[in-house]
């Protein structure tokens, strides 16, 4: 906004809300929002001080101020020619700064904005030769000789002069920066330059893009007595010419004038105070010079007074507001007001608009009256931009209106083609960020993040004439086993006969009283498959001599281990290890006497099951009394179990290395610092080697990265147990499993000697592990990568669901949003039809075509979405999937290949009933829209399903949303397709759908593997009935179901 006289806009007849010739508006005074009237005799000097210091020129920071810069230079350049003289003065290259921020745009940061500086406007620039460009240190300087010249001019041929000055203001000398940060131009200095008598109009910028703001006239702190309103004397806003503050000081009417202004200007803009502003006539200086006026406008008076607009009743009122703000709303030129008024407006409008709020009277004339002067201030704008040839196309050319407009009038790509895209889209870039993870960039490297773990910082003393114990022990053991007739001694499936099992209890127990420890037992029995597990638990617990019992350690070694190999060196070694950790070796009892080791302070149990699938699973649900019926309770626990370490060593000769186990039911893991403390203790401590994922021969390449993490996602995704550690994760409690493989020279006690070192880091902890990372993914012994860098690849893959889920409800909502609309003066009776059979009968081919589209749309019709059936099917359909849960689970292991089979022929069979109930069942055969609502429940659950489970088990969210990929471009076939065509196409996507449905996709995985069907149900039965696994659940409850909402839309479109 600016103060301008009329007596510097010759030939406008149109200023302000003021309509009259400039001879009557002589004398006045008044402020615009709209540039100033350039013509064949002004003259026009223009500076921006802002530099490119510090990037101080980015649009981010005092960008704005070119932007500003630029915008008038736009708007005046072309008009070179008529005017005198256009010189725009700045320190910064265009060029430069076009190649470092790219573009400046102009307008409401919150709306739309024009482009006012980029490549393409370079030429332009260059071509009105109006741009000079100074020197930092010379800007000042050059300014200022410029307009002492151009004033002089000026005053000498009787024109006008524009100075357009854009820059940072000082609040305290109310000078401004040009060149550099010290406010060096002073108000004297553009007073000396200026030659008496020029008419000038003055233009300064304020705090925001886009709003033009002058000091007013005058102002005084005596204004307490001043008149309240502006409204009771419009008249007199001009004055006598006044020269100095005392005048203005005095003058009751410019007083009350200006204090209209502020409290205007203070009620539309919030941030009023902050903008640094001044309204008193002591800062006034640059109005107090620069802004002249004559003569008296009070003789006419009367006349002003009665074009002022007359108080409406309040149902006209609110309906004239209304009418204007929505004609505000359609306006699209540029140069919006200051940011804090736009917002503080548009909403009181647009609740206006809505009914949402009601207005007192008040309020509405204050609406309006804002309105009224952006309205006029706009076509002034509008007025200025005709006279002086500018296109408005220039700026719409870079408005965004005409390609949302695009999109709404081609319903066919924006709920049809472009989720289709974004789809695919968002699926390969979940592909796409799996591939990258296992890059450098990506990946971390492995940190231990509890620093009381200490791994290595200890000596390990297991060693010497341990050694002994340990094959005193083994041979006790393979005593047993070599003992007695064979057949008697194993049962099926190389498992030990209940008898022999309790001969090997015995003698474990045994041998831990020997060592002193305090012994139990657990008895258990699982029945699951029709296969029963059962067998009883050894436990031992050394009390911490330093310790009160509250905290603990587990040591296992399981009869059988993971994998079925019989653990004798392991459980020898666990024996060996409670003897030692108990009694200590001869050079510790030396100094700790023959009470045995003083260093630990959490006990230590030794749990020695029959196998790793059942026994740990028994006693740890007993330790926590969670246990079954069919479960012993446990007679001896000790404290909260801090971590665990299981221990197999199923083969008599020497090892080359340790393969740690760490995967847990369901995708649970243990703490990160636990398998990096493993890490460390076995390569760095101890010298051994180690491995994960069964992957041997790692040599740290992009393919052994990726292969090792997807064996891992494999594993974690099936969430099946992979030890004997496995079931401790679902109590929180970090256990891995410690496996020697190959053939080198590493000992039983070199392994011993590692599970006391870890032992050791276990036994420093103040509290449990929680430091570290619980979700992650690692490709090597070092490297990992963490969830906030996979998560998104599975979230994408899911999100495809969601997204096609919303354009499918969208599209009910679009396509049948309509009514017939007449196309003759006359319809015969097959063309009475009510809207919703007539979208229907449009819709029947699937699509809505352009043709289809504008037969149908009218304004404000609806079509009330049918939910009922959708909803009820889709339901159906999940509550359905209990069914196979249930059978999978419960029945005979025998029978699990002949249920596979005959589950996969009814995901055949059952959409052809389903579908021919649908259709032939009812009175009327549900509606395209039924069909589109049914699948955009269907893969709207899929998505939610699968964004839920990808923060709990992240590898099977990414397996089964790459899996049903296919579903969101499932598509009906048309039925204007030849019969001899449809028929086939329909049967091969049935049997596509069936390929990728949970019984195929399992019979193919099998076959692939060489194990069979009947292996993989019982293990996987197994773990619901024991282990706690859910991933039937998720496979039959809530993905299987999602597959036949294509499947009943494709077939029922083709036989209706």
């Amino acid at each position: 906004m600016s103060t301008i006289t009329p007596e510097s806009i010759p030939g406008l007849y149109t200023v302000g809300r003021t309509t009259g010739t400039t001879e009557d508006l002589k004398g006045l005074s008044f402020a615009t929002a709209c540039p100033p009237d350039v013509g064949p005799r002004t003259r026009l000097i223009a500076v921006c001080g802002i530099t490119d210091d510090i990037d101080q020129a980015s649009p981010m920071e005092d960008g704005w101020f070119f932007s500003d810069f630029y915008l008038f230079h736009y708007l005046f350049s072309h008009l070179h020619g008529p005017t005198p003289s256009q010189i725009w003065m700045t320190s910064e290259k265009p060029e430069d700064l076009v190649r470092k921020y790219r573009e400046y745009a102009h307008g409401d940061p919150e709306g739309e904005r024009r482009v006012v500086l980029d490549e393409n406007m370079l030429p332009g620039i260059e071509q009105s030769r109006s741009l000079c460009v100074v020197s930092r240190n010379d800007l000042l300087e050059r300014f200022l000789s410029t307009l002492r010249e151009q004033s002089l001019l000026a005053k000498n041929e009787n024109q006008h002069l524009v100075v357009l000055i854009f820059g940072h203001g000082d609040e305290r000398t109310f000078g401004v920066a040009l060149g550099g940060d010290e406010p060096n131009l002073k108000i004297e200095d553009v007073k000396r330059a200026l030659q008496p008598g020029t008419p000038v109009i003055l233009f300064m910028t304020s705090c925001y893009s886009g709003g033009w703001i002058v000091q007013p006239n005058a102002m005084t702190y005596k204004y307490i007595n001043a008149p309240e309103s502006l409204e009771q004397d419009q008249t007199h806003i001009a004055i006598e010419g006044l020269q100095e503050t005392a005048e203005i000081d005095q003058d009751p009417t410019y007083i009350s004038f200006a204090r209209s202004i502020y409290d205007s200007y203070k009620r539309l803009d919030h941030f009023a105070d902050k903008h640094k502003i001044h309204f008193s006539a002591q800062d006034d200086q640059w109005a107090l010079h620069f802004k002249r006026r004559s003569g008296n406008y009070g003789s006419k008076g009367s006349d002003r007074h009665g074009t002022g607009t007359s108080l409406l009743g309040m149902v006209r009122k609110r309906s004239k507001v209304k009418y204007a703000a929505r004609y505000y709303f359609h306006s699209a030129n540029p140069g919006q007001d200051n940011e804090a008024p736009n917002i503080a407006l548009h909403g009181k409008l647009m609740r206006l608009l809505n009914g949402k709020e009601k207005f007192s009277d008040e309020e509405l004339d204050d609406i309006f009256e804002t309105l009224r002067y952006r309205l006029d201030a706009l076509a002034q704008a509008d007025e200025v931009a005709t006279i002086m040839g500018v296109a408005n196309e220039a700026f719409n050319a870079y408005s965004f209106n005409p390609v949302i407009r695009k999109l709404r009038s081609n319903p066919q790509f924006l709920f049809v083609r472009l989720p289709y895209l974004l789809s695919l889209l968002c699926i390969i870039a979940g592909v796409v960020w799996l591939l990258l993870l296992p890059l450098d960039e990506y990946a971390r490297r492995t940190y231990i993040s509890e620093n009381a773990l200490l791994p290595g910082q200890v000596h390990a003393y297991f060693s010497g004439s341990e050694q002994n114990i340990f094959r005193g022990y083994k041979r006790e053991l393979e005593g047993l086993l070599n003992s007695g007739d064979q057949e008697d001694q194993k049962g099926k499936d190389n498992e030990l006969t209940p008898v022999y099992a309790t001969r090997i209890s015995d003698q474990i127990q045994s041998i831990l009283r020997a060592a002193g420890l305090k012994v139990a037992t657990q008895k258990y029995k699982y029945t699951s498959s029709g296969i029963t597990h059962e067998g009883q638990n050894v436990y031992a617990i050394i009390h911490a001599p330093r310790g009160d019992a509250t905290e603990a350690i587990v040591l296992v070694a399981a009869w059988k281990t993971a994998d079925g190999e019989l653990n004798l060196n392991g459980v020898s070694l666990a024996l060996t290890l409670a003897r030692y950790f108990k009694r200590g070796s001869n050079l510790l009892a030396m100094h700790c006497g023959e009470g045995g080791w003083s260093l630990w302070s959490k006990d230590i149990i030794f749990l020695f099951p029959p196998d790793s699938k059942s026994g740990t699973q028994a006693w740890i649900d007993a330790y926590h009394d969670m246990q079954p019926s069919s479960v012993q309770p446990l007679p001896l626990k000790s404290g909260a179990l801090q971590g665990g370490l299981v221990i197999e060593y199923p083969f008599d000769h020497r090892f080359e290395s340790l393969h740690i186990v760490y995967d847990g039911v369901n995708g649970q893991l243990p703490n990160l610092d636990l398998f990096n403390t493993a890490i460390s203790i076995t390569g760095g401590q101890m010298g051994i080697g180690t491995s994960l994922q069964e992957m041997w021969e790692h040599d740290d390449s992009y393919e052994k990265r990726l292969q090792t993490i997807l064996r891992g996602m494999v594993k974690q995704g099936f969430g099946h147990a992979t030890g004997a550690h496995s079931s401790f994760m679902p109590y929180h409690i970090d256990a891995i499993t410690l496996q020697t493989k190959g053939d080198g020279w590493q000992d039983e006690m070199a392994l011993g000697r590692t599970v006391e070192s870890l032992c050791r880091s276990l036994n420093n902890l103040l509290e449990h592990l929680h430091q570290s990372f619980f979700f992650y993914l690692l490709m090597h012994t070092n490297r990992f990568v963490s969830i906030g860098t996979y998560l998104p690849s599975a979230m994408l893959i899911a999100g495809n669901f969601t997204i096609m889920a919303i354009a499918l409800w969208m599209r009910t909502g679009y396509y049948m949003n309509a009514q017939a609309t007449s196309t003759t003066k006359e319809e015969g009776p097959q063309d009475k039809k009510s809207p919703v059979d007539r979208a229907t009968n449009t819709e029947k081919n699937g699509e809505l075509n352009d043709t289809n589209l504008k037969e149908l749309s009218s304004p404000g019709s609806v079509l009330e979405r049918q939910l009922a059936l959708p909803l009820t099917l889709v339901i159906g359909l999940h509550l359905l999937g209990l069914v196979p849960l249930f059978i999978f689970n419960n029945i005979h292991h025998k029978y699990y290949t002949t249920a596979t089979y005959t589950c996969l022929g009814a995901g055949v069979i059952l959409p052809l009933i389903v579908s021919a109930i649908l259709n032939h069942g009812f009175t009327s055969p549900p509606t395209t829209q039924q069909y589109f609502l049914t699948k955009s429940f269907s893969l709207l659950l899929l998505g939610l399903f699968l964004s839920t489970l990808a923060t709990l088990n992240f590898s099977l969210s990414f397996m089964v949303g790459l899996l049903c990929a296919p579903l969101s471009f499932v598509k009906h076939i048309n039925t204007q397709t030849k019969a001899a065509l449809r028929y086939p196409i329909a049967i091969l996507g049935l049997l596509t759908l069936n390929v990728l449905s949970p019984p195929a996709v399992l019979i193919g995985a099998c076959w692939y593997s060489g194990v069979s069907v009947e292996t993989v149900l019982t293990q996987a039965a197994f773990g619901w009935n024991i282990w706690g696994m859910w991933t039937q659940d998720r496979v039959f409850f809530e993905t299987w179901p999602t597959g036949f909402g294509p499947e009943f839309r494709g077939l029922a479109r083709r036989s209706g």
